[in-house]
């Protein structure tokens, strides 16, 4: 499923840059946890909040209560509320029985946890590592004294044999959660 999904993503693609891997990420997970095709302008309207969710679940409460206006954050929780209806609705749609048949506080709740996952854990690691790894592949040079981080990436091949151990290898050593 992930396989085809990124291929129909990227089919005549004319960019390949961090914005693509995110929209791809955002768009599949929705796919995966909640049966839901977005559009690129849901999906927009869904990266917009998950950019400010991450702002108001790392400052105090009493200081995003106070000056939501100063970090531009009047309209997320609307947002949130629009996306938690959203996804309580997909889950009520949904008949692969991933997600059992839940009602009033047990679904919103579910839907709240669903919508964490997507703006945090998800949602920032996983288009973050793809950079990483298509980086790194591609002769990625360290910023700070010039060395090629994967010397003679030019012979290496990535096969569905290594690809796991690569992508592992790649979060070891560039370990994108360390700061959260």
């Amino acid at each position: 499923m992930i396989r085809q999904s990124a291929e129909e993503f990227f089919q005549g693609r004319e960019s390949f840059n961090q914005r693509d891997l995110i929209r791809w990420n955002n768009k599949l997970l929705h796919k995966i946890l909640l049966d839901m095709d977005l559009t690129d302008e849901e999906e927009s309207i869904f990266e917009d909040y998950k950019g400010a969710s991450t702002l108001m679940s790392t400052l105090p409460r009493w200081l995003v209560s106070s000056l939501r206006w100063v970090f531009g954050l009047r309209g997320a929780r609307n947002t949130k509320d629009v996306l938690l209806d959203q996804y309580q609705e997909a889950m009520d749609r949904d008949t692969r029985g991933i997600i059992p048949p839940l009602e009033g506080r047990d679904k919103r709740f579910v839907a709240d946890l669903l919508l964490t996952a997507l703006t945090s854990a998800g949602g920032l690691s996983v288009p973050s590592v793809m950079g990483i790894a298509f980086g790194v592949l591609h002769g990625a040079v360290n910023k700070h004294d010039d060395t090629v981080v994967f010397p003679d990436w030019q012979n290496f091949e990535l096969t569905n044999g290594n690809i796991e151990q690569w992508v592992l290898e790649c979060v070891r050593r560039f370990p994108v959660v360390v700061g959260f």
